[in-house]
């Protein structure tokens, strides 16, 4: 019986192979051994993945986008978003409010200027009041303007939140609004009738190369309060003292043709008689003006410490 070894016996194992040849697959003694069996199971499955792809690519990208959107709301990002743009609309809010508070103590300043019947500054409350008013239309037109849009897909939750802050800021810059119009008319009232009723100087006895001028002066005089009176504002405190500013105007108007010719006859009792009747009537509207400024200080004082408490609750519903 021949002896062969195991590896002669595998170098033939080629000519018993079913069929007559042995896959090149499984060659032995090559180094590259594999099993037809895996090889075929691989293939398989890469095109199962392939065609499965293939197959149902609308409901992966489909899967893909609602994964994503799902992120996108779960790990906060779109909320985050919302959120931002809300607080950065709050903090509009909150600096229009701290800027009309810094104003306040500027106003009641020109409050107190424009309400005393002795001051002689007038001009000074001038730039206060502006400041306050510039503070006051900023936070009107804040409160005006539509709140910010938020982009797709992020909430506006937040931002819809800010309505009832943005409903008190216009509530707010309403009262500061007005405030500021009756101060700022106050001042011009003043000022404008501060330099009517200048009466000149009203001499019992004249000669006659002074009347043209003393009849010009006062000519002059009646035309400046008429021009005053014209162009007073309207205030329902105010309104008392134009109409007794109108009345005076119209008695001096009388008493100008009296006083006149008391001065040319020489009659110097009636002439004494009639200045002392014009300056009792421009004392009359200063008495009214000075009762006028006081009821109206009383008013703006209030109506100030209501904006101040207004203010607060206002920088505390966006703090």
């Amino acid at each position: 019986m021949e002896h062969t070894t195991v590896l002669e016996r595998f170098e033939h194992l080629e000519e018993v192979w079913p069929g007559g040849s042995m896959p090149r697959d499984i060659q032995l003694g090559t180094g590259t051994e594999t099993w037809v069996g895996a090889r075929s199971s691989d293939r398989r499955s890469s095109g199962f993945i392939l065609r499965f792809g293939r197959d149902h690519r609308v409901a992966l990208v489909a899967t893909t986008a609602i994964a994503g959107l799902a992120a996108w709301f779960f790990l906060g990002i779109a909320p985050a978003i919302g959120e931002g743009i809300a607080a950065s609309h709050q903090q509009d809010f909150e600096a229009a409010y701290v800027v009309l508070d810094s104003t306040m103590s500027g106003a009641r300043g020109a409050l107190e200027t424009a309400t005393d019947p002795e001051s002689e500054n007038l001009s000074d409350a001038v730039g206060p009041l502006g400041q306050f008013g510039i503070a006051s239309a900023e936070l009107a037109a804040l409160g005006a303007a539509p709140l910010p849009g938020v982009p797709p897909l992020v909430p506006g939750s937040y931002v819809a939140e800010l309505q009832p802050a943005r409903d008190e800021a216009i509530a707010t810059a309403g009262l500061a609004e007005a405030v500021s119009a009756r101060l700022n008319a106050v001042v011009s009232y003043r000022l404008l009738l501060d330099g009517a009723f200048l009466i000149p100087t009203l001499p019992a006895v004249a000669a006659d190369s002074d009347l043209d001028q003393l009849t010009a002066e006062i000519s002059f005089m009646l035309v400046e309060a008429s021009d005053a009176l014209s162009r007073l504002p309207a205030d329902p405190i105010l309104d008392t003292v134009t109409e007794d500013a109108t009345a005076a105007l119209s008695g001096l108007e009388g008493w100008r043709a009296d006083y006149l010719t008391a001065v040319t006859t020489g009659d110097s009792r009636t002439a004494r008689a009639l200045a002392s009747d014009a300056a009792a009537l421009v004392d009359e509207v200063e008495a009214s003006m000075a009762e006028a400024l006081s009821e109206f200080d009383s008013w703006a004082r209030l109506e100030l410490d209501g904006l101040r408490v207004s203010i607060l609750q206002g920088l505390e519903s966006v703090g």
